[in-house]
């Protein structure tokens, strides 16, 4: 079971990474659009959601076991990313979000 786990944990990052840098190439210019940005964010979305289950199932997520640390960094990378939309789309950040607000269990 950890090792199917760990098969899509991979999978899911190496496409996560795949997308974030295929559509980050070539824009140097111009700010991402949109669509971009809400894409990145979903992806994160999803990262953080398996390293949660990873965390609370003692699973491996990249070859690691996930601590608070490492949760807490997706988390804020996560915050980041969302913040960015935010900007993106109604030009300031409108909601604030906190890392102990997204590693509740069910969130």
């Amino acid at each position: 079971m950890q090792q199917i786990l760990y098969t899509y944990f991979v999978a899911l990052e190496l496409r996560i990474r795949i997308d974030y840098s295929e559509s980050m190439a070539g824009n140097t210019s111009q700010p991402p659009s949109v669509e971009q940005v809400q894409m990145r964010f979903e992806q994160l979305q999803a990262r953080l959601n398996a390293a949660k289950i990873a965390h609370l199932n003692g699973a491996t997520l990249d070859g690691h076991e996930v601590s608070y640390e490492t949760l807490r960094q997706i988390a804020e990378e996560m915050i980041q990313a969302n913040y960015e939309l935010q900007r993106s789309r109604y030009g300031a950040v409108r909601l604030k979000l906190s890392v102990a607000k997204l590693l509740r269990r069910g969130r």
